[in-house]
């Protein structure tokens, strides 16, 4: 990637394998971490839509109180309970079938994971049902733009990590509010439920009809293999 390379002689070890001109190591005459880098400044602020559960830490860290901003229309947004599963097979499967009936009636579908792994796994199962879909992960992150452009339009189905398209407003088509809004549908539950949240914002923007704007969050489990827990 432009403007970034491995450290400790790793990138020019990689220069000499491909037999391309190797570039001068870089030297780190300084660091500093975002929490001091911060603390420099006299006055601090900022907006997101996810501090408040963060709030702890912005006390102790920068002194810092976080103040909630009412919505400015009520929120539209369904949230569905978790759904746990014994195993990762059973809940790949309902995932599966979930989406196939969604498809079906050209629901838009938001698959959000949280490792790049998951994600493929779930689109060689999608794939074996004939599911169209995208994947957008690490991998594929030079598209993410018109990935998540196109994750809107009637009958589309992404895979995405929980990282992916933060803070992106997904816009729906007429069709695809009709058939019920964008379906958003976690995987498992994160370490942080700041990410749970910028997930499930993806759906019930304020440019949908509240009528029929569905988001939920399903199929919930955690890492581990055997009995998962939320």
């Amino acid at each position: 990637m432009e403007g970034r390379s491995y450290s400790d002689g790793l990138h020019q070890a990689i220069q000499a394998k491909e037999q391309v001109e190797i570039d001068e190591e870089t030297q780190t005459l300084a660091t500093i971490t975002y929490q001091n880098l911060f603390r420099m400044f006299k006055k601090l602020s900022g907006m997101t839509g996810t501090a408040k559960t963060e709030e702890d830490e912005f006390i102790d860290i920068y002194n810092m109180r976080v103040s909630v901003v009412p919505t400015n229309m009520p929120i539209i947004r369904h949230d569905e309970k978790d759904i746990v599963f014994v195993t990762k097979k059973a809940k790949y499967k309902a995932i599966v079938e979930d989406v196939k009936e969604r498809k079906r009636r050209g629901q838009p579908v938001l698959i959000g994971t949280e490792e790049v792994s998951e994600s493929e796994i779930l689109s060689k199962l999608l794939s074996k049902e004939n599911i169209k879909h995208t994947v957008l992960n690490a991998k594929q992150n030079a598209n993410e733009a018109e990935i998540i452009s196109n994750a809107g339009i009637f009958g589309s189905v992404t895979i995405a990590t929980n990282m992916a398209g933060r803070g992106t407003d997904i816009k729906l088509t007429e069709e695809s509010v009709a058939a019920g809004g964008l379906y958003v549908l976690g995987t498992n539950k994160a370490e942080a439920r700041r990410i749970d949240n910028q997930l499930r914002g993806r759906s019930g923007r304020q440019d949908v009809d509240p009528a029929i704007a569905l988001g939920a969050p399903i199929a919930a489990a955690s890492k581990s293999s055997g009995h998962f827990a939320t």
